[in-house]
């Protein structure tokens, strides 16, 4: 039998880094005149706020993750996976500008 030995807090400042790490591109990216386009748009009609409460949210969803997996310790697995999204997202945006 494998066991994981994961440590959840270093897996979710890792996640956190990336989320801010996307946030930084996503801002570097709308001063070269890129706009976002996620949900929060059409309620702010602001890139850079909706960016901003984009990030929140999910900083949330990776805090409650990151509570749920110091009792379930592989499901901090998730907060993996959502890190290296956003490292594919960060990858996407500086892809923009260059």
């Amino acid at each position: 039998m494998i066991v994981l030995r994961l440590n959840p807090l270093k897996i979710y400042v890792f996640t956190s880094f990336t989320n801010l790490m996307d946030l930084l591109s996503s801002y570097l990216a709308f001063s070269y005149g890129y706009v976002e386009l996620n949900g929060f748009m059409p309620i702010t009609h602001n890139s850079y706020l909706a960016c901003l409460l984009s990030v929140m949210v999910f900083q949330l969803l990776i805090s409650v993750v990151y509570y749920v997996s110091r009792f379930y310790g592989n499901v901090s697995i998730i907060n993996v996976v959502l890190g290296i999204a956003k490292i594919v997202v960060s990858i996407h945006n500086l892809s923009l500008i260059m």
